[in-house]
Parts: structure tokens; sequence; C-alpha cells
């Protein structure tokens, strides 16, 4: 994909295309690199479908940069898709292919159970494989009839406790203390035995809102909007600036009114 810089889109297209373009060469460097390693490393496609896809990328961003106006945005927003579906379409594929495994696994152990209710390893894989997907009635379901079928296994009593904790947690809405294994309910933010936050986004809001930095985000939403506001009046023409720091001034504003009411303390 051939080196361009974002002044050259800005003097065809508009100064306003280049934080496209910019995002838009950082994703399609992404997905080179992606595709780079699924030709070298995965071997999932052959070097004429590398070469195919970095033609269509520098087609794209060429043919931005010879346009203008809309037809080079619409060039640039194209390419980002391309760099998104490239980025997305592994991942996605395989997650498909993983839960049709799962779904042949599942109906060949049932099978099993169908053709010999008297053997007990079946239940034991269903139960593991809903235990990873959390559906904690089936697992339970099916670690007692393993538990009915087999003699006792203390592995399997343990996971089915375990599955049995887990659903009775869920049930009552309660949410375990990873430090002190306290129960609380669902709508504490911190352990009611140790203090522990229970909520990452609760423990960063209230770190971003305590008083010193309340008085750091009331000076800053003053000053992004004085700025913001001299920036449109003395260049209307082109309002980015302007409007980005307005932009950062409701940003800062919107986490001093959380602060005063729902911050530490309150």
């Amino acid at each position: 994909m051939p080196e361009a810089a974002p002044e050259a889109v800005a003097n065809q297209g508009g100064w306003e295309l280049a934080p496209l373009f910019a995002l838009v060469v950082l994703l399609s460097a992404w997905a080179v690199w992606r595709l780079v390693a699924m030709c070298l490393f995965d071997r999932l496609i052959v070097l004429g479908e590398l070469a195919a896809v970095l033609a269509v990328f520098a087609a794209l961003v060429t043919g931005a940069i010879a346009t203008g106006d809309g037809v080079a945005a619409v060039l640039l927003i194209v390419n980002g898709l391309l760099a998104l579906a490239v980025l997305v379409l592994p991942a996605a594929s395989e997650a498909v292919i993983r839960r049709r495994m799962l779904r042949e696994d599942i109906a060949r152990l049932e099978a099993w159970m169908r053709e010999q209710p008297d053997v007990a390893q079946p239940h034991r894989k269903l139960a593991e494989i809903y235990e990873a997907q959390e559906d904690w009635e089936r697992a339970i379901e099916h670690y007692h009839a393993y538990l009915e079928l087999h003699e006792h296994s203390a592995e399997v009593a343990l996971r089915l406790e375990h599955c049995l904790d887990v659903k009775r947690r869920h049930d009552l809405g309660l949410r375990r203390c990873p430090l002190c294994g306290t129960d609380n309910p669902a709508e504490m933010a911190r352990c009611g035995w140790c203090g522990r936050y229970l909520e990452a986004r609760r423990e960063l809001m209230d770190a971003l809102t305590t008083p010193p930095m309340l008085r750091i985000w009331r000076w800053a939403m003053v000053l992004l909007l004085a700025g913001g506001s001299v920036g449109l009046v003395l260049a209307p023409a082109q309002p980015v600036t302007g409007l980005t720091l307005l932009a950062l001034a409701g940003f800062a504003m919107l986490i001093f009114v959380y602060g005063r009411m729902h911050g530490p303390g309150r």
C-alpha cells in the first residue's frame, strides 16, 4: 500500500478528510499486518490472495488521493470497512466453526446416551460442556446423572457443588467478592465486609471524582469551553478545533456533574 500524507488528501478532498485518512491508514496498516501473519505464519491465505487484497487497499487509497470531496470520503470509508472486515472475519469464522463443532459434540454425546443409557461418561462430558457455556441447570443435571451412574468421584462432586453455588448466587442476584469471598447484593459497588470494589467502572469513576479531581474537571470545563467558543468565533470556516474543544468541555462537564451527584462519600 503506497505511503501518502494526510495533507495530500486534504489538498484534493478538503482538509476535513485528514482525520478520516489518518484513521483509515491506521486500520489498513493493522489489517495488512494481520494478513501478512495469516499468510506467513497461519498459512490461511496464499501469496496471491495477499497480493490481491493489498492491491485493493492501494487502489482505494490512491483513488481517494486523486479524487476529491465526497468521492474521496466514500473511497476512504470503503477502505476502512474492508480493513475492519479483514480484522473481524477470521475471529468470527473461528467462532462459527467452534459453535458448529460444539453442536456436533453435543449431538454425538446425546446419541451415545440413548444407545447406552447406563454409561456415565457422556453425562460428564455434557456437564463439562454446559458448565463452560455457563448453562448451570443442564450442567447440574448431567453431573447428578453421572454421580448416580458412577461410583463417587470427588472431582465431579466438587464441580457439581461449584455449579450449584454459582446458580444460587445467580438466582439470588449475589456477587462474590474475589478478595474475602463474601456474597454481596448485585447493586453494591463495594464489598460490605472488606470494602473491595466489585465494579471496575465504579472504581474508575470514584477515582476520577475525588475532590481534587473535581477541581481539575471544573477548571478544564471552563477553559475548554472558552477556548472552543473563541475558536469558533475566530475561525468559523474551520470549526474542527473549536468543536473538538467544546466536545472535550462537554465530557469534562459530564464527569464533573457525575462527581457532584455520585462521587465518593455520596
